[in-house]
């Protein structure tokens, strides 16, 4: 099952986080290569 989900995550581009417990999480994204995109009340912002 572990290979199913690292095959996604190779081949994503942008990843959504709906919830993160802290700045952490998408910082390592980014560091990561991936473009994250975020939601915060009412809608969602690219996070550079």
């Amino acid at each position: 099952m572990a290979a199913k989900h690292i095959k996604i995550l190779k081949n994503a581009k942008t990843i959504l986080l709906i919830d993160c417990p802290d700045k952490s999480v998408p910082m390592a994204l980014l560091k990561a290569g991936f473009m994250v995109i975020g939601y915060s009340p009412d809608k969602y912002t690219l996070i550079s």
